[in-house]
């Protein structure tokens, strides 16, 4: 087993799911899907710094109190009033970061301006680590080494949403109060770096775990808000597509309108020229000016139906339901089909039954009509039957 297989091993053992994502997944290539963690750890760092900064503040006003006459007032008030000063420029910076319109173009100003806040106040502690273990003083020791544990694991959660920060601040608390220790208890500074490192071994795989969900999280909702982006797209192309539609449907529809309007004139004009035709052909002709004329009436049937399917498209054909006798219906369409039933030589047989309905009259008939033309178009011996029937629930079935 080689390093590179040893160290992939360690970081499996120690660290939780995968470190990698994928930044196909979001659409970006991988230094913008690195910018925007690393921007989004910093503003959750940012968020949830304020309660922190105060947190830390009141520890050391209560461990001021307790070490003030042992320590002395003076140079305990200027640590104080720093650590206060600092204080207060922390959060005016958290609310600048969030105040800032476009951070996303100033990250890298940003990115060091919060480093150097970390630093200086890792130094702080440092400074208080060193200055203030105050040697053949037990107490205070133990109040000092109280107040830089309890910072440096409670500020872990903090600093694990961005982990630049966990090792700006953290060495800076340290290393100070264990060099402190190390010449006051006459210990050797290898075995201080020894506990130091253990300390800092510690708190950084915690923090990289914490820092590892907070990564995944923070990657999920990226890739919630991409698919939510994506989505809208979708919609909306869909939405334009569907007007793109409604659009070419209507200006089909417009098309055929015109269309049947010009050409129904010419077929008008024709239907006269054969009624004429017709009165002074000699009877031996007679059949041919019977099939033009039948074939002049296709034609009119045929742009008839054209319009009417360009209207069902664009979904422009008004419903006006009245309320008629079927038998109506039905006397009508044997007036008109019973020639073509004669002609054929084909029976055309009715089965009414006496019914009152509510619905468009002539868009029924025209139904009707067209499936009679179809029925005895294509039936060339036997019958063709209209009947009606009460379906369910005061429905008719014809």
């Amino acid at each position: 087993m080689n390093l590179k297989d040893l160290y992939k091993k360690f970081r499996t053992i120690f660290e939780p799911g995968p470190r990698s994502y994928d930044p196909r997944d979001l659409g970006l290539t991988a230094p913008d899907l690195k910018k925007k963690l690393q921007l989004s750890q910093l503003a959750q760092m940012k968020h949830h710094s304020s309660a922190s900064i105060l947190t830390r503040f009141i520890f050391c006003v209560l461990f001021a109190c307790l070490t003030w006459d042992s320590i002395g007032g003076g140079v305990m008030a200027l640590w104080v009033g720093f650590v206060l000063m600092h204080s207060l420029a922390g959060i005016k910076s958290t609310d600048d970061f969030f105040e800032c319109p476009d951070v996303e173009k100033q990250f890298k100003f940003w990115k060091n301006r919060s480093l150097q806040m970390v630093f200086v106040s890792g130094l702080s502690f440092g400074f208080a680590g060193f200055y203030f273990m105050i040697p053949d003083n037990t107490e205070v020791q133990m109040l000092v080494i109280a107040l830089i544990i309890g910072v440096s694991f409670g500020s872990m959660s903090l600093y694990a949403c961005w982990l630049p920060a966990f090792w700006a601040f953290l060495p800076t608390v340290l290393l100070p109060t264990m060099v402190k220790l190390a010449m006051i208890y006459n210990i050797s500074f290898g075995v201080a770096a020894f506990w130091v490192g253990i300390i800092l071994l510690i708190l950084w795989y915690f923090s990289t775990r914490l820092n590892e969900i907070y990564s995944l999280s923070l990657f999920r909702n990226f890739e919630k808000e991409y698919l939510v982006e994506e989505l809208v797209q979708q919609r909306q192309a869909a939405e334009l597509a569907k007007e793109a539609a409604e659009m070419a449907i209507v200006s089909k529809t417009k098309f055929f309108a015109a269309a049947n309007h010009d050409l129904r004139q010419p077929l008008q004009a024709m239907g006269i020229f054969i009624s004429v035709l017709e009165a002074q052909v000699p009877p031996d002709s007679k059949p041919l000016v019977d099939n033009l004329s039948q074939a002049c009436n296709q034609v009119a049937t045929l742009v008839d139906q054209i319009l009417i399917l360009s209207k069902l498209d664009s979904r422009s054909i008004k419903i006006n339901p009245t309320t008629f006798s079927l038998d109506e219906v039905f006397e009508e369409m044997k007036i008109e089909f019973s020639s073509v039933a004669e002609t054929k030589g084909i029976q055309f047989v009715l089965d009414p039954i006496s019914a009152t309905i509510c619905t468009d009259a002539q868009l029924l008939e025209r139904v009707i009509r067209n499936l009679l033309s179809n029925a005895f178009r294509y039936t060339s011996s036997g019958k063709v039957v209209l009947r009606a029937r009460c379906g369910l629930k005061d429905t008719l079935v014809i």
